[in-house]
């Protein structure tokens, strides 16, 4: 898995992925998700290796 950002044309290039509430990491370029319902928990596989931002 990718752990930071690898598009040179995004403004988080090269940044550590962080946790959004997607459920998996993700460049932190990304916005927040519009509602809480649609926050998701970490996977399991990821928790504690990402920020919580």
């Amino acid at each position: 898995m990718i752990e930071r950002c690898d598009d040179p044309k995004c403004k988080g290039y090269k940044k550590l992925f962080v946790d959004r509430g997607y459920g998996y990491p993700v460049c932190p370029s990304n916005k927040w998700p519009l509602a809480p319902e649609d926050i998701k928990p970490m996977d399991k596989r990821y928790e504690d290796q990402y920020n919580t931002e």
